[in-house]
């Protein structure tokens, strides 16, 4: 979408190793999973004209709690390191 929404010299950052190993990956789907377990199935979410599978990250304490150790861990400073100009997370 670049060219129409005007920008002539997209910029994008990969990357060179993943932000997440598989081992994490597997990790916070184990704690998806125990979450749900008593009801033995993921709830459905409405999505546009259908329903999906998946829940919201706030709704999951342990996933919550997981994924905003990694946005300070990981994400913020990655940010901050590719744009300076990105305030910096004084964890409020």
């Amino acid at each position: 979408f670049d060219k129409e929404l005007g920008h002539p010299h997209p910029k994008v950052y990969v990357t060179k190793t993943p932000l997440f190993a598989p081992h994490e990956c597997q990790h916070v789907i184990d704690l998806a999973e125990q979450h749900f377990a008593p009801d033995g199935k993921w709830p459905r979410l409405p999505s546009g004209q259908y329903a999906i599978q998946g829940f919201w990250i706030k709704d999951v304490p342990a996933v919550r709690d997981w994924f905003v150790q990694m946005c300070r861990q990981r994400l913020f400073p990655l940010l901050q390191r590719q744009f300076p100009v990105a305030e910096h997370d004084d964890g409020n």
